[in-house]
């Protein structure tokens, strides 16, 4: 009798060893991946291509092929270019995490497969070197996905990423943990939609530089009242590194006077109501004396 309880003790203390073994492989090779993706953001410069912009470094020979992929559950973890395992994919993966890898780099093969996963709802993008709003276009065509969730990108910081990828994205319900609302949509319509006809106007606001219009309708990728067309696009959109300068000043110029805008308005929503009770205020202090109101108004005409 002893002699079982030992022996499964000792079964007990392997298994053990092994799980403590591919957890520490586990986390080796993330490591390395995480290193890896760190030496190419370092190096790193965009050129385009028939996958849209990929990036081109001296080490991508040697690094191109440096990946991991871990399954927990219903979660699938994509640790920098391990997207064989997406053919694998069973029906039961409801969530998806996709980290060190740059979300431009993703090519439409993989974007089709992603969206051919109809069970996976639930998308979490990590380190993927997301910069610039109209970047987020290229995850129009993912309509499975109704949970996003964006962190360690610098998009995130933009004053106007929520409202831009509610406007680009109108599959997604949930974004960075926080539901969608109607007033955010009606939002993000009105500022973005009036954008998209600027863009493609003869006659353009002022604040819009007309130098770059020229390119502004050629090169940006297609804002439109065409909420359908809007949800779809996968097709990259070419750029030489002129045209990419050009789009961040366009854009910059776009989020000053959004931002301008908004805090006119936030001043005016302040200001109203005490304006309001002014007005009405002076109204009942003029008609306590009725002769004199009726004579000042009869006067102005």
């Amino acid at each position: 009798m002893s002699h079982l309880v030992v022996k499964k003790e000792e079964e007990k203390l392997e298994e053990l060893k092994k799980r403590e073994e591919a957890k520490r492989v586990r986390s080796v090779a993330i490591e390395e991946v995480q290193r890896a993706w760190a030496t190419r953001c370092e190096k790193k410069s965009f050129v385009p291509s028939s996958e849209g912009f990929q990036q081109q470094t001296e080490a991508d020979d040697e690094g191109k092929e440096l990946g991991y992929s871990l399954r927990q559950t219903t979660q699938l973890f994509i640790f920098g270019n391990e997207f064989s395992c997406l053919d694998k994919t069973t029906a039961d993966t409801t969530s998806l995490s996709i980290q060190y890898f740059s979300l431009q780099a993703l090519s439409n093969t993989i974007l089709i497969k992603i969206k051919s996963l109809v069970n996976v709802h639930s998308l979490e993008l990590s380190d993927n070197n997301i910069v610039h709003l109209w970047e987020l276009n290229r995850l129009g065509c993912l309509t499975n996905i109704q949970e996003l969730t964006i962190q360690a990108n610098p998009v995130v910081e933009s004053p106007l990423f929520r409202l831009y990828a509610v406007y680009r994205l109108l599959h997604v319900t949930m974004l960075n943990g926080v539901r969608v609302s109607d007033e955010e949509r009606l939002q993000a319509e009105r500022q973005f939609s009036a954008l998209g006809g600027a863009c493609f106007s003869r006659h353009p606001p002022p604040w819009i530089n007309r130098h770059l219009l020229p390119w502004a309708v050629t090169g940006i990728p297609a804002i439109t009242h065409d909420t359908g067309a809007r949800a779809q696009g996968c097709a990259p959109v070419k750029q030489s590194n002129q045209h990419a300068k050009v789009a961040k000043d366009f854009m910059h110029s776009i989020t000053e006077h959004a931002i301008m805008v908004d805090e006119k308005i936030e001043q005016l929503n302040t200001l109203w109501p005490n304006l309001i009770l002014g007005m009405v205020q002076q109204l009942v202090l003029d008609l306590k004396d009725e002769d004199s109101y009726a004579e000042a108004i009869l006067r102005k005409f």
